[in-house]
């Protein structure tokens, strides 16, 4: 009867619907709740409801507030919970939606002598303030007009936040848990700063929990960071304890302010999460180097790995400098383990970071307990200048991410003692005049040696450019001053105080010509006289480009910055094709059509095949970006192995229809590997992610009969990557299907993204449209499938370029059966 009522009233009240628990979860970070446990409301007669924790946390829609009651029964009678309910109310006792997290819909009562948790929560605007909001106690009261009763109130005034090493307890599906993050430790190169942080964390409760569901957030500056725990799965016992690490990179400039480490649950599809803690930390520091022989123990997988430097040294060979250092690692776990898979690199004081490989595959292996096992690493570095204040850095990388695990200073033992490129400088006729760089870049059966200058009026005065030339010396030979063009980058006709301009001189020299010392005889034609004589040892081809390193272009109206992506090789039927996706960001101050590049790969033989960059002649806003594609097609048997990559700026020198690279760089590129994913969700493609589901293949009649083909259907999404850059050509997709009994049975379809058709003009089958949702079909004949039995299949995807593809996803699914 009672239940009836309820029925009727809620028919009539829009707002007690709420009440029949079709709610959501949302997403949040916390709040400590010290203070709290001493506000409590009386329900009835040995019943009271507190305060046991409240959380907030910012998210895109502006910051969600949740609230946990506590309710304990004393009584010898059970409580019935659909008699109550609660409302979130804010700064001047603002009402906000206020509803019920999915896992509390289920409990009914508080029972006898027991206690009940209930969590609500409410989306509010990103301006509120935690302090400013209460929770109102409701007894539905059928005895008053609007038919509810505040019995009491509860704020959140006296919340404060957790600080960095106090505990926290929290609740999780009634466990009860303890967190505390213990320690951390950060490092910074230009951009980021990469920190992990040791939290420790407690099952306070008798029976297990599983805890994949339990994610982590970093916020500072009022924008969040995802971070990434050490572990796949966690499941804890009761009463036990685990250390975790969690990993996040957040931006340099970021790093003075509060950061809050947020936990919170991850919701099932469709809902939002819940918080369940924050913990604050206030002024991040670097950590320091480990000294060399001094062993730093990292967690790794849930295996504790201790890491140790040793002495490193340097050498030269082929104008590179190549540094090699040893590390020793000792699982301090009681069973086997495989040498982790971490990267290595050389920080230098400016943050750059050069790759270290193992200088032998074979060094790779499993870790038997308690024993050492020593590597060797080697990579290639500018020179034995960006040695000093430099150290060694270990990381775990995935993807784009990078997880900082430890840092070692460095210490040089032997060393062949590298030369060095010294740039040379002069004072002339209150000018300065620096010789920047020299390059020897090939340029078809030649090669092209080009030096840099760069004149800045030290005076107080504007001082008229000088009308220079001159003339290259090779080991001592000079060259005719005749073979010597002169080209000057920036546009100035007259130097104002402190003003710079900066000149080419370049020749060709056949590429079987060897040069051990370079010169260049600077001479003042107005004035026919000598300026200077620069010397440069040791010529090499270009500036070694670190991983976290923009190439810089400066000539005036083009000023950009250049970072390499990603690099791949795509397969073909006769040849391969190398891949490269280089970011190109315009940093004038007005739109411009971003400067033409240039560049070559090469590999440990020597062999050149110069590379084709995509045009693009729309014009980029300031700080606009673009994703430009660089790329050759090689050989089957072109070697691989310390494949280089080289490329710069583009300049038309005069009339002629040579083209130098001002300012080359270049970097070593080891194809990782990349295997694909099993996975047909968000695969990205230019600036687009492709997610295919509901994939169905079955048996089709082509002749009114038998049997004879294969339909293959799915649905689909293509969405632009958010805040993602436009690139400067498109990549096709392909759908292969591959019965693995019967290699001839297999069939494909290649389609391209048409972001113009809409629905209304699609016309074809080999288009994937903008939008969600959609569609796709299509059938493949063959009379191999007459009478066939087919059970399993592979879906393979491909991401083709220029006539090539590279695997990036793969699946084995069922035939006759829909594949969500």
């Amino acid at each position: 009867m009672v239940y009836q009522l309820y029925k009727e009233i809620f028919s009539r009240k829009s707002l007690i619907l709420i009440l029949s628990l079709t709610l959501m979860l949302l997403c949040i970070p916390n709040v400590k709740a010290d203070g709290l446990s001493n506000q409590s409301v009386k329900v009835a007669s040995d019943i009271s409801v507190s305060l046991y924790d409240v959380e907030s946390m910012k998210n895109e829609t502006g910051q969600i507030f949740a609230f946990t009651l506590e309710f304990k029964n004393n009584s010898s009678s059970s409580l019935p919970l659909i008699d109550y309910w609660a409302r979130i109310k804010g700064k001047s006792n603002k009402s906000y939606v206020t509803k019920l997290i999915e896992a509390d819909k289920t409990k009914q009562i508080v029972p006898s002598k027991g206690t009940t948790y209930l969590t609500y929560y409410t989306n509010a605007e990103a301006s509120a303030s935690l302090n400013d909001f209460q929770i109102n106690i409701i007894k539905w009261d059928f005895s008053v007009s609007s038919y509810e009763r505040v019995i009491g109130t509860l704020s959140a005034k006296d919340y404060k936040i957790t600080p960095y090493k106090r505990s926290k307890e929290i609740l999780i599906d009634s466990n009860k848990l303890n967190v505390l993050i213990s320690n951390y430790i950060m490092y910074r190169d230009q951009e980021y700063g990469y920190i992990n942080f040791d939290m420790a964390i407690r099952n306070l409760s008798s029976k297990s929990i599983n805890l994949d569901n339990l994610k982590f957030q970093a916020s500072v500056g009022g924008k969040s960071y995802t971070i990434t725990p050490s572990y796949e799965t966690l499941t804890l016992k009761g009463n036990e304890r685990k250390s975790l690490t969690l990993g996040v990179s957040i931006p340099v400039e970021a790093l003075s302010k509060e950061l809050i480490i947020n936990g919170y649950i991850d919701p099932s599809e469709g809902e939002f999460g819940i918080p369940k803690f924050s913990i604050q930390l206030l002024n991040l520091v670097d950590t320091p180097a480990v000294d060399i022989n001094t062993a730093k123990i990292v967690r790794i997988n849930d295996t504790s790995i201790a890491f140790q430097s040793d002495k490193s040294t340097v050498k030269t060979n082929n104008n590179k400098t190549e540094l090699e250092t040893k590390i020793t690692l000792e699982n301090k776990s009681t069973f086997p383990v495989a040498i982790p898979d971490v990267k290595y690199y050389l920080k230098t004081k400016e943050g750059y970071l050069y790759p270290l490989n193992l200088a032998k595959e074979e060094e790779a292996g499993n870790l038997l307990p308690n024993i050492k096992k020593e590597i060797s690493l080697v990579g290639l570095i500018p020179d034995s200048k960006s040695l000093s204040n430099s150290q060694i850095v270990v990381m775990q990388e995935k993807d784009s991410y990078r997880n900082f695990l430890a840092n070692f200073k460095l210490a040089l033992g032997a060393s062949t003692g590298p030369t060095t490129n010294p740039t040379a400088s002069t004072t002339y006729e209150g000018l300065k005049i620096e010789q920047i760089s020299s390059q020897r870049t090939p340029n078809d059966l030649m090669d092209l040696v080009v030096a840099e200058f760069k004149v800045t009026n030290t005076s107080s005065t504007a001082k008229s450019k000088l009308d220079l030339s001159g003339q290259f010396v090779l080991d001592g030979v000079a060259l005719p001053a005749t073979m010597t063009k002169v080209y000057n980058v920036d546009p100035i006709l007259a130097l104002s105080p402190n003003q710079s301009y900066r000149m080419l001189v370049y020749t060709q020299i056949p590429y079987t010509q060897t040069v051990n010392k370079l010169g260049f005889k600077m001479i003042d034609n107005e004035k026919e006289s000598d300026v200077h004589t620069f010397t440069v040892d040791n010529l090499r081809n270009a500036q070694l480009l670190a991983s976290n390193q923009k190439y810089e272009i400066d000539s005036a109206g083009k000023r950009a910055d250049v970072k390499l992506l990603n690099s791949y090789m795509y397969e073909g039927g006769q040849t391969n094709l190398f891949y490269a996706e280089l970011e190109y960001t315009n940093k004038e101050r007005r739109t411009i059509v971003p400067g033409e590049l240039k560049g070559y790969i090469t590999n440990k033989d020597d062999e050149i095949i110069d590379l084709n960059f995509a045009k693009y002649e729309q014009r980029l806003l300031p700080s606009g970006k673009l994703v430009l594609s660089a790329w050759a097609v090689i050989p089957k048997n072109f070697e691989q192995e310390q494949l280089e990559f080289y490329f710069g700026e583009s300049l038309a020198l005069a009339e002629t229809e040579i083209e130098a690279v001002l300012n080359p760089v270049y970097t070593r590129h080891v194809f990782t590997d990349r295997q694909p994913t099993n996975s047909f969700e968000k695969l990205p493609f230019s600036q687009y992610d492709v997610s295919l589901r509901y994939i169905t293949a079955v048996p089709a009649i082509s002749d009114g009969f038998i049997a004879d083909s294969i339909e293959l259907s799915f649905e689909y999404d293509v969405e632009i990557r958010e805040n993602a850059s436009a690139y400067s050509d498109e990549h096709s997709i392909l759908v292969e299907f591959v019965d693995p009994n019967v290699p001839a049975i297999s069939f494909s379809k290649e389609f391209t993204i048409n972001k113009d058709k809409t629905e209304a003009t699609e016309t074809t089958d080999s288009n994937l449209l903008l939008g969600k949702n959609k569609e796709m079909k299509f059938m493949y004949t063959n009379d191999l499938l007459r009478n066939r039995f087919i059970n399993q299949y592979t879906l393979n995807i491909y991401d083709v370029y220029k006539g090539h593809k590279r695997l990036i996803a793969t699946k084995q699914l069922t035939f006759n059966e829909i594949v969500k």
